[in-house]
């Protein structure tokens, strides 16, 4: 999940972490405006399904390598960096978030939570899409449409899981099989991509034509209060839905590639698994403790920025302490500044 690469090599590809961080960024927000307004002030449709589809293509993206696939690696890979990080966090934070919710903590409920992927929705289904669709990727030797119909058959099968039962399903099975729809999407862009580039002679014009569908659709969905939930699965209207979060995905990629670098977005999608375990606990936290000081919220949005601001900078500094000082957490000895 920390590594991407260019054509010729290894080097970071700057533009691909400042979209991640950007996605997180987001995911935080929508968390510290719950907690604190105690509603979704600023409409869940109108970004949060983007960053995490998004979040979804650019992990299909740096599932492509150029130089070559290694089966037995990526699984190893997507263990230290998806599945042990996983198990570490929510089981570590499953007493604390149970205080804070003023819930009863029983040991064996939280293992059977933990052990069944639900206790962390976002992480079990990237591990679980990531898994089937390394599997797909030696399958299919790589092939690009074949890897397609891999992802669009596990779209169309995520849209009917709601009708088989109640979720949330172990590992989150309907949100993986969604998620492989956007991992093919980012597979298949990498790999086609300096063809994709080429044919953007004009990005101001990409980005106006890409912005007219994206804007019209965003716009019809505030207005009829269109569902677009994630998690639970619960949307309205597929095509609408597509729609938006794919053109959504191109117009960030497209803008992020073409922007000065952003060190502190950079930094943030370096550390993006990070930033996404404490989305929830730090905001929620902070929240309580302003409204105990009197600080609660009054109705007023604007309080809801330097609210942000503080959360932001409380859970960055406990990301740095955490891979700084106990890297391991996330599948590695180290990390580069």
């Amino acid at each position: 999940m920390e590594k991407s690469e260019t054509a010729m090599g290894s080097k970071r590809k700057h533009w691909a972490d400042v979209v991640r961080g950007i996605c997180m960024t987001a995911i935080l927000y929508d968390h510290t405006d719950i907690y604190y307004s105690d509603t979704n002030v600023l409409p869940y449709e109108l970004y949060v399904p983007n960053a995490l589809t998004t979040f979804f293509i650019l992990s299909g993206y740096l599932m492509y390598k150029r130089s070559g696939f290694c089966l037995k690696n990526k699984i190893r890979s997507i263990i230290k960096g998806l599945l042990l990080p996983y198990l570490i966090f929510t089981i570590a934070m499953a007493l604390p978030k149970s205080l804070a919710h003023g819930l009863s903590f029983n040991i064996a409920d939280m293992l059977i939570n933990v052990l069944s992927g639900k206790a962390s929705w976002f992480v079990a289904a990237l591990f679980i899409a990531e898994m089937l669709f390394s599997i797909a990727i030696r399958l299919t030797k790589g092939r690009t449409l074949a890897l397609l119909a891999v992802g669009t058959t596990g779209l169309i099968a995520s849209m009917f899981m709601p009708y088989a039962g109640n979720p949330p399903f172990p590992w989150q099975a309907d949100n993986a099989l969604q998620a492989m729809f956007y991992l093919s999407i980012g597979y298949a862009y990498h790999k086609h991509e300096e063809t994709i580039d080429g044919c953007i002679t004009s990005p101001p014009l990409a980005i106006g034509l890409l912005s007219v569908p994206f804007v019209g659709i965003k716009t019809w969905e505030m207005y009829y209060d269109v569902s677009m939930t994630e998690w639970y699965i619960n949307i309205d209207c597929y095509p609408m839905f597509l729609i938006d979060t794919v053109c959504g995905a191109a117009l960030l990629i497209l803008i992020c590639k073409r922007l000065p670098r952003m060190r502190l977005m950079e930094w943030t999608g370096i550390r993006s698994l990070g930033f996404y375990f404490l989305c929830g606990g730090v905001p929620l936290t902070v929240s309580m403790a302003l409204q105990r000081l009197g600080f609660a919220y009054n109705g007023c949005y604007l309080t809801v920025l330097p609210v942000f601001l503080i959360v932001y900078i409380l859970t960055a500094i406990l990301v740095w302490a955490l891979y700084k000082y106990v890297p391991f957490v996330f599948g590695k000895w180290r990390i580069k500044s």
